[in-house]
């Protein structure tokens, strides 16, 4: 009689766990379905979604920037969509962040060469850096995708506002003695850095 209730306890738990098992495969096949769902609407997503979109520049600007090695650099490479896979957006989006931060450590041309050109191109930089982190993540967030990607579009209009305000402001002609005021200032601000610095 012990045997043969050992016996059945045996069966029913073989029969508990095996049941168990396809339960977990189950689920594991269920949420693997799942995330390849997910992986096809976020390249939907992408598909559909991804531009970066540069704004209308005056002749001024256009024929500046054209001479601009670095910016035609970016410029190329943010044009070129990726169509194969999420892998290909992800490798893009870090080549258009290394092409954004060259250009930050690269000699700005002399109409351009100006902190808040700067100042703006470093925002649009932090944008696009923010997008490749957004793409990077496992798994991807298409909502946070979606802002950050309107974000970059609208930073890299504000960058080239910025850079068109710089080219109208430089045509203004200085008023007498304005030119003189101007180089004791930077004379000052070279021979005493640290109150600039506000140390």
């Amino acid at each position: 009689m012990k045997k043969t209730l050992f016996f059945l306890l045996n069966i029913i738990l073989l029969v508990g766990v095996l049941t168990s098992c396809n339960d977990d495969k189950q689920l594991q096949q269920a949420q693997r379905e799942r995330y390849m769902q997910h992986q096809d609407s976020v390249f939907n997503y992408l598909e559909t979604n991804w531009k970066i979109e540069f704004p209308k520049t005056t002749p001024e600007l256009t024929n500046l920037l054209k001479e601009w090695n670095a910016w035609q650099e970016f410029q190329k490479e943010a044009v070129l969509k990726p169509t194969t896979s999420i892998d290909a957006y992800q490798k893009k989006i870090s080549q258009l962040e290394n092409k954004v931060q060259s250009i930050t450590f690269i000699k700005y041309p002399k109409a351009l060469d100006e902190r808040d050109v700067k100042a703006r191109m470093t925002v649009f930089f932090n944008s696009v850096k923010n997008l490749n982190m957004f793409l990077n993540l496992d798994p991807i967030d298409i909502a946070k995708v979606d802002a950050q990607m309107k974000q970059v579009n609208k930073d890299l209009a504000i960058l080239t506002k910025q850079m068109e305000k710089n080219l109208e402001v430089a045509k203004v002609p200085l008023e007498i003695g304005e030119e003189e005021m101007l180089e004791l200032l930077n004379d000052e601000r070279r021979a005493n850095p640290e109150e600039q610095s506000g140390n």
